[in-house]
């Protein structure tokens, strides 16, 4: 397996790992409250876990990743 060589300052480089990696999991915090939001909004109610509610946070999770261009 290949691996790499770090040129530079290795702390430097691993702050900046960590920032990357605390904004992606704010954005996907984010959307999963969007997500949880826009379900919970719907006239019939949908118990979270079920098979139909599983199928459309994946589903609406998807669309707003493309809608953002994050995925």
């Amino acid at each position: 397996m290949p691996q790499g060589r770090l040129v530079g300052d290795q702390a430097q480089a691993l702050r900046e790992i960590k920032k990357v990696i605390a904004e992606q999991m704010k954005v996907e915090a984010e959307l999963d409250q969007y997500v949880r939001r826009r379900l919970a909004s719907y006239s019939r109610p949908l118990p979270e876990g079920s098979q139909e509610w599983d199928i459309l946070y994946h589903k609406t999770y998807e669309e707003e990743l493309r809608k953002r261009k994050l995925g």
